[in-house]
């Protein structure tokens, strides 16, 4: 199904990798050299409105872009990341997965951490900091360990 004034639905070749039911091109706004979209091919506002198959077809292909973009551009660190809805600042409403290759020398832009920018946000409020679901600290950003909480 396509939707009307989507840019995602129409006019829009796969540019790196595609399977039945996604495809993958570059950003047009990227955060980092070789930032990809993962796309599925049926109109849905996120990922979680996918349906099992075509939600299953578009990680196959994050699975198959991960190499395509670790021999490319020489990195071991990626972050995959899906905006589901406006508070999470998703300004395309279809389903897509960000793909980022990440290098330790190129700091992503201020507005692509979203572990820190939440941190500013819930400190702004009177939070403390964001915790992971386990008891190994604060998220500290994408490609990064844990620190062990004492």
């Amino acid at each position: 199904m396509k939707a009307s004034g989507c840019p995602f639905c129409y006019n829009l070749e796969p540019q790196r990798a595609s399977n039945h039911h996604a495809f993958s091109i570059l950003d047009s706004r990227p955060v980092s050299p070789g930032h990809s979209l993962v796309i599925s091919r049926d109109h849905a506002p996120t990922v979680f409105d996918l349906p099992p198959v075509e939600y299953a077809a578009c990680f196959e292909l994050v699975r198959e872009l991960r190499e395509l973009l670790v021999e490319k551009w020489k990195t071991k660190s990626l972050c995959v990341v899906m905006n589901c809805g406006a508070e999470a600042n998703q300004t395309i409403q279809h389903a897509h997965i960000h793909f980022v290759p990440r290098h330790r020398d190129v700091p992503l832009p201020p507005a692509a951490n979203v572990w820190s920018s939440l941190n500013n946000l819930w400190h702004a409020n009177g939070e403390r900091n964001l915790q992971p679901f386990s008891s190994a600290g604060p998220i500290r950003g994408c490609g990064k360990p844990h620190a062990a909480r004492a």
